[in-house]
């Protein structure tokens, strides 16, 4: 019932964007895909897909691209089988703890933002679910499926690779992370040295307020973007800088409070989470384009602190550790 519940919810999300003039244009992403998408792409990506790298989300318009609708259609199966997962995930969890805490979840798992990116034809959604499924799934299988989709539909997906690290024993972490590190570094180090010295200013909306300091010189802006956001990000703190960030304020109440609630089994692990964080915010100018890019990480960093008293076992049931 979950899975149709959250079709449901998306549906009158939405119901509400469309009454209040929140057209498919809203994100001026789509108008990209839509000019760049064509029929041809198709045949293309099945004789060599891999030159899709990173613009997978363009086969996928170019095959909706006369049923506009359909596309959200997926977003929004999309984005009910997340919250599914999800709730897979932590449904032990409901009835031992208070209520206070199953509200909070639930808040977490109906995030209107989510829902927002997924009734808009967006890649956002996929990706979060390509990051669910290969963090949380114990099978190899499953997990090497969804990091290539994930690459397939964003190359920077690598990015969120750091926090993969957390089930890994610490002995070996030191040697796996240096070694993965250096290949990251070896291959992509130009793009990722652009990125960083990009200084447009990225902010598109008039409710993006949130100080990007891009008046600084190269490197101090992208240093106080890395210290400041990530934690405007994870406390809400974004709404002083404007109402309209009240909603994301409620994600990071339930966040916090889940931290809190959790916090003897908090350990050095939230590093892995906190430097993908930080590494977004270095090369985003615009909080809003921030928002997008690190959700998927909120997303999941929220359901790894809310499971932390348990352990993940195969098809995403959970059962109790022993202490």
């Amino acid at each position: 019932m979950f899975f149709f519940y959250s079709i449901i919810y998306s549906l009158i999300i939405l119901f509400i964007e469309r009454k209040n003039n929140i057209q498919i244009d809203f994100h001026p992403d789509v108008t990209e895909y839509f000019e760049r998408a064509d029929q041809e792409m198709l045949s293309s990506f099945i004789e060599n897909p891999f030159q899709f790298l990173g613009k997978f989300y363009y086969v996928i318009v170019s095959y909706f691209i006369d049923n506009i609708e359909f596309l959200i259609i997926l977003n929004i199966l999309a984005y009910s089988l997340t919250n599914y997962i999800l709730y897979l995930i932590i449904k032990n969890i409901f009835s031992k703890r208070n209520f206070l805490y199953s509200i909070f979840i639930l808040i977490i798992i109906f995030n209107p933002y989510r829902a927002h990116l997924a009734v808009h034809p967006l890649k956002d959604t996929l990706i979060i679910l390509s990051l669910v499924f290969s963090f949380f799934s114990s099978s190899i299988v499953i997990n090497f499926i969804f990091i290539f989709l994930g690459f397939m539909l964003r190359l920077s997906f690598y990015v969120y690779l750091p926090i993969f690290f957390v089930s890994i024993k610490k002995k070996l972490f030191f040697f796996i992370f240096a070694f993965l590190f250096s290949i990251i570094l070896f291959y992509f180090s130009s793009v990722m040295f652009d990125a960083i010295e990009n200084t447009a200013d990225m902010t598109n909306r008039s409710f993006d307020n949130v100080y990007n300091f891009i008046n600084f010189d190269f490197p101090f802006a992208q240093i106080l973007r890395g210290i400041a956001w990530p934690v405007i990000r994870i406390t809400g703190l974004a709404v002083l800088f404007h109402p309209f960030y009240f909603l994301f304020l409620l994600q990071s109440v339930a966040l916090m409070y889940i931290i809190y609630v959790n916090r003897r089994y908090v350990d050095y692990r939230v590093v892995f989470f906190i430097l993908p964080l930080i590494a977004l915010a270095v090369v985003s100018s615009g909080y809003n384009s921030y928002l997008r890019y690190s959700e998927p990480l909120i997303t999941i960093f929220s359901f790894w602190l809310a499971a932390l008293p348990t352990k993940y076992v195969k098809n995403f049931k959970v059962k109790k550790k022993k202490y």
